[in-house]
């Protein structure tokens, strides 16, 4: 058997061995995706019923995000003393109300309160899944499991979106949201019957102490630094692309589907490469590969664009090197969270939607000055986070040697 073979090998044992409840919060994280990114599709039609402008709507889109990245680690706090499957099927049950209740409500302010109930607790499941879901599959498949809980959230990327627009066509916008309702009762319930009974009786999670947080490492908060700068040179060009190549360049509608749904598909594809690579080669090169990556097809993006194969492949190339590096950057932050994992991962989702934040806004300046810059600085801010995470491995390989000679000059 070929070296190929066996690594191919491995790969579908590795994806056949997961756990049922794997693949129960993956499809749970689909649903914290499709619920969050829902609302783009429809704000118009939602904008028509309230009687309001998109734009004054907006503003249950920026309060969704505010909550997601303040409330959401709080209420992680609450519930962590919780066993894992009460907690996840208790977040997804809530996730199932507050679906509901923005679709039934009349009025702008009830819905947007319903949403941020939604984001808190989408937040506080998406970081407790990631952290139960390495603690379910041996150590060397760690960052695998992370590219396939990734997955599910670019897969509503992909699907949720356009699904939406779909159901929303048939039957009103309502419908959408009573849908994601429904099947988030039904992930509740599998996660309830389905959680492996050895662990049903014990919580997972330690205490919350504040001396656990003082005691992180460096690297830890370097790797959430890291987060947050790839989201902000992601969220620059991600948040305007789309109407540069509608507005500016000239593609029709139809072109500018056909690539967001590739980019989509890529987006998938790198979070399940980004995780096969990262248990070969290791969390920080493959941070640094997927970085470089990053920064060579922005670099490239403003001559790709200017035909629509230029723009597919630059669609294609950016979806599969942005998210390659998710799977290794929250690999490195459950390795170097200890007993609180579950409460760094929701920060870092939390660091994730600040991304968001800042990006949008930066990317709007930027937009103002040049396309030049637009394009530039997000390469800039990768490679920044580049020499960041170079020079504290280089710092700390320093310490440990001095530790070992120190140690040496002891015993002699």
């Amino acid at each position: 058997m070929t070296d190929t073979t066996q690594h191919a090998a491995r790969e579908a044992d590795a994806a056949r061995g997961y756990p049922l409840v794997v693949h129960i919060l993956f499809v749970g994280i689909f649903i914290v995706g499709w619920a969050e990114m829902s609302i783009v599709g429809i704000l118009p039609d939602i904008a028509a019923s309230y009687g309001v402008s998109s734009t004054d709507l907006g503003v249950v889109i920026s309060l969704y995000s505010l909550s997601f990245a303040i409330v959401g680690p709080a209420v992680l706090v609450l519930v962590r003393g919780l066993s894992p499957r009460v907690m996840l099927a208790s977040l997804m049950a809530v996730i199932a109300v507050t679906s509901l209740a923005s679709a039934m409500t009349d009025d702008v302010v009830a819905m947007s309160s319903w949403r941020m109930a939604l984001a808190a607790a989408s937040a506080a499941f998406a970081g407790t899944t990631m952290s139960v879901a390495v603690r379910l599959v041996p150590p060397q498949n760690r960052g695998r499991v992370l590219g396939y809980i990734a997955a599910g959230f670019g897969g509503s990327l992909v699907g949720g979106v356009p699904l939406t627009i779909l159901i929303s066509d048939f039957g009103g916008w309502r419908l959408s949201m009573e849908l994601i309702a429904a099947a988030a009762v039904l992930v509740t319930l599998a996660l309830w019957f389905a959680w492996p009974a050895a662990a049903r009786a014990k919580a997972e999670h330690a205490p919350m102490r504040t001396a656990a947080i003082r005691a992180l490492p460096a690297s830890h908060m370097i790797a959430q630094a890291s987060m947050f700068l790839w989201m902000l040179a992601y969220a620059v060009p991600f948040t305007f692309l789309p109407s540069i190549l509608r507005e500016s360049l000239g593609y029709s509608a139809v072109e500018l589907t056909i690539a967001m749904v590739l980019f989509g598909c890529c987006c998938v594809a790198g979070a399940q490469l980004g995780g096969m690579v990262s248990d070969r080669l290791g969390e920080l090169r493959t941070i640094t590969l997927a970085f470089s990556a990053h920064a060579a097809i922005l670099l490239a993006a403003p001559f790709l664009t200017q035909s629509f194969p230029g723009v597919l492949l630059t669609m294609a190339a950016w979806g599969l090197a942005s998210w390659m590096s998710t799977p290794p950057l929250q690999a490195q932050i459950a390795k170097t969270s200890g007993d609180i994992s579950d409460l760094m991962l929701t920060l870092s989702n939390s660091v994730l939607h600040a991304g968001i934040a800042v990006g949008a806004g930066l990317g709007a300046l930027l937009m103002a000055q040049s396309m030049s810059a637009f394009f530039h600085v997000p390469v800039a801010i990768l490679a920044v986070a580049i020499v960041l995470l170079w020079r504290h491995q280089r710092s700390h390989a320093a310490l440990a040697e001095a530790g070992a000679a120190v140690n040496r000059f002891d015993r002699g």
